[in-house]
């Protein structure tokens, strides 16, 4: 069995406070069982592709975004996934829990294009006149 003290110590306070309401020490204990529930490997495993089908879904609508000739904006995707029905996502937060997901999606994608844009780096021709 695992057993963490922690101490806080507490400065006398200037002024006087109820003695009931302050104290000089407090201590925490935290007691772990050896027999407490451990991550499922199922769990984990929905987990990740929940993940993955977040990143698809990041991608395809950054994809229509772009095919429109509209920049890919992240307010746009959040609330696009927010109006989408996902099962499997974790109940009572939804898509908001998934947020660095989403924004860790949103950014590799982001990235990738950016990446294979082509480079104008002669300038335009109206440039050189």
């Amino acid at each position: 069995m695992n057993i963490s003290i922690l101490t806080f110590h507490r400065p006398q306070p200037a002024f006087p406070i109820n003695r009931w309401q302050f104290g000089q020490l407090i201590s925490i204990i935290i007691v772990c069982f050896p027999g407490a529930p451990q991550v499922s490997q199922e769990a984990l495993q929905r987990e990740t592709e929940m993940e993955q089908q977040i990143d698809m879904k990041v991608e395809e609508i950054i994809q229509m975004m772009r095919s429109r000739d509209e920049d890919p904006d992240l307010l746009y995707v959040i609330k696009f996934l927010a109006a989408e029905e996902m099962p499997g996502l974790p109940p009572g937060g939804g898509i908001t829990s998934k947020r660095d997901c989403i924004i860790s999606a949103y950014q590799k994608h982001i990235m990738t294009h950016r990446s294979q844009e082509p480079m104008d780096i002669e300038g335009s021709e109206e440039d050189s006149n």
